[in-house]
């Protein structure tokens, strides 16, 4: 041990042997800095990670509706709206339906985007298949595959693995005092010990460790750089992988009651059903108190607090959900926010955060700790997920 321990009256030199601590509580307490971050951890909605590279299992729900060209009474060949080459969730003996009219059709075969109907095929008669008034296709909902008595099994439902992949990040922040500022603190110092000067700036560090990886988690693009002498991993966030359910209002008369269902039924869908955060921006958040009364009918909702941090709870078409304000998002983006379902999120953690203190070298005069987290984000069906911008 150096000589220079012999200068810190504060701590013996027992305590000043290098050790790690676990920080999770430190992290609750710093909540309002990385809510995404934090959340994902007090919801339980971690795992362990052995591996750099994480992939995952997508289940993905039968397609509940559908877009076709129009077409008239007696057309019995629709186009399917979709960029597949071929249509998947839809197979001989599906029965679809016009939301319009509620005409019944009965798929005979698939060919490409191409179906062949049965038109009429229940009480109601075939009618004209009328594009929708925000579009100019029609949509229908795909009910169910009905099979006639006798008839063999169908094949089989194959869930594919879809190629979906992130990396874990190793995130790191060190800290570093001198012995004279362990002393003496700086000018306008109120006095106190050498430790809770050194504790003090462990969390300064600590939250700006928090800010990072908060970042990382929201912007990220995920990246293996093999080109050092060493492998180097980014992880990628929420702005990478949300791709379906993203909207941009640019007229505030647009911001009405409707709008936040219309990106929830979005998201509903594509079967998202776990609980519903919506992270936000200063601006954004200007905004819907401003439209308040038109969005939410009288009020944004009841606000409480929870791990830390204040949520504004509002009641929706499609439950509950809860509203939080987000620095990170709001720093790049003060006008966005992202609606997350937490149930197809998961952090994986390779090593949760933790500080390793006295790090410094013999030759130091002062000491060093480091806090380290090495972490990826598991972005399940983005699907579920949606980013509402407004523009105005």
């Amino acid at each position: 041990m150096s000589v220079i321990y012999d200068t810190y009256t504060t701590n013996t030199q027992a305590e000043l042997v290098k050790r790690s601590v676990g920080l999770r509580d430190k992290i609750f307490q710093n909540a309002k800095l990385s809510p995404l971050f934090m959340m994902l951890q007090a919801r339980g909605r971690v795992i362990s990670e052995t591996n750099q590279k994480l992939e995952w299992l997508e289940t993905r729900l039968n397609k509940p509706t559908f877009k076709v060209n129009p077409a008239g009474s007696s057309e019995t060949n629709l186009t399917v709206v979709t960029d597949e080459d071929t249509v998947t969730f839809l197979t001989e003996g599906s029965i679809i339906k016009d939301i319009k009219t509620h005409e019944q059709m009965r798929v005979t075969a698939v060919n490409g985007k191409s179906l062949t109907v049965i038109r009429g095929y229940g009480v109601t008669n075939a009618k004209e298949i009328l594009s929708d008034a925000d579009n100019n296709n029609a949509t229908l909902v795909n009910i169910s595959v009905a099979y006639p008595e006798g008839s063999t099994a169908p094949k089989g439902t194959v869930l594919l693995k879809k190629d979906n992949f992130n990396y874990c990040q190793t995130f790191r922040r060190t800290l570093k005092i001198t012995r004279n500022k362990l002393r003496q603190g700086e000018y306008g110092d109120d006095g106190t010990t050498a430790e809770s000067r050194r504790k003090a700036e462990r969390n300064k560090i600590l939250r700006l460790h928090q800010n990072d990886i908060e970042q990382s988690l929201m912007f990220g693009e995920p990246k293996r750089d093999l080109s050092g002498s060493e492998p180097l991993y980014v992880t990628g966030g929420l702005f990478h992988y949300i791709k379906t359910n993203v909207m941009s209002i640019t007229n505030s008369d647009k911001f009405k009651i409707g709008t936040i269902n219309e990106i929830l039924g979005a998201m509903a869908d594509k079967g998202s059903a776990g609980d519903k955060v919506m992270l936000t921006g200063s601006g954004f958040n200007a905004k819907l108190n401003d439209n308040a009364i038109k969005t939410f009918a009288g009020g944004s909702g009841s606000l409480l607090k929870e791990f830390g941090i204040s949520l504004d709870k509002i009641d929706t078409e499609y439950g509950e959900l809860n509203i939080m304000y987000d620095p990170v998002l709001s720093s790049v983006y003060p006008n966005t926010a992202v609606i997350i379902d937490l149930d197809e999120l998961l952090l994986h953690f390779i090593e949760e955060t933790k500080m390793d203190t006295n790090i410094q070298s013999d030759g130091y005069d002062g000491v060093a700790d480091t806090f380290l987290t090495d972490c990826g984000l598991e972005v399940s069906n983005e699907e579920c997920h949606g980013i509402l911008t407004l523009n105005f």
